[in-house]
């Protein structure tokens, strides 16, 4: 089992997204985000083991939870720019 980083990277734009991300954005648990996935009529794309978001179906069914993604990628600090 993998130990998750205690302080949470810049979220970083991509064409799709892994459930276990969105729901460490949303601060949800994984199944309760598939569930309101699937109930919304969003396709997951399942890559071996993982189940991926595209960032276009949330966007096109589910706006509230695309303006939260937003929200929280604009609340989030940029990473420190170290110069040489």
């Amino acid at each position: 089992m993998r130990s998750r980083k205690s302080t949470q990277s810049p979220l970083q734009a991509r064409a799709f997204y892994s459930i276990t991300a969105l729901a460490r954005i949303g601060n949800v648990n994984t199944y309760t985000l598939r569930r309101l996935l699937r109930a919304n009529g969003v396709t997951l794309l399942r890559a071996q083991r993982v189940l991926f978001v595209p960032v276009t179906e949330i966007r096109a069914k589910i706006p509230p939870l695309w303006e939260s993604i937003c929200l929280v990628a604009e609340l989030r600090p940029e990473p420190a720019v170290v110069s040489p």
